[in-house]
C-alpha cells in the first residue's frame, strides 16, 4: 500500500486547497443565510410596526390603510 505515493502537482495541490476553501466559504454563506433569514420573507420594520399596532388596537383599520398606503408610496385622496 502505498499511500503517499501520488503523482499531483503542486498546482494541482493549491487548486485542490482554493476549491476546498471556496466550498466552505460557499457553506458558510449558505448557513448565515438561512439563519438571518431570507431576503424575500423580510418585512420592514416600519410595516411591522404598523401591523403590531393594529393588533394591538392602537390604531383602527382606516389609519392602518391610510399608513400603509403611505408607507408604500401610494397615495389616498383623503374624504371631505
Amino acid at each position: 500500500m502505498y499511500l503517499h505515493d501520488h503523482d499531483m502537482s503542486t498546482a494541482g495541490e493549491v487548486a485542490m486547497w482554493i476549491m476546498m476553501g471556496l466550498f466552505w466559504v460557499a457553506v458558510a454563506a449558505v448557513l448565515i443565510w438561512v439563519v438571518r433569514g431570507f431576503p424575500a420573507r423580510r418585512r420592514d420594520g416600519a410595516e411591522e410596526i404598523l401591523d403590531r399596532r393594529l393588533a394591538s388596537g392602537e390604531i383602527d383599520v382606516d389609519q392602518y390603510s391610510t399608513l400603509r398606503d403611505a408607507l408604500e408610496g401610494r397615495s389616498r385622496p383623503q374624504p371631505r
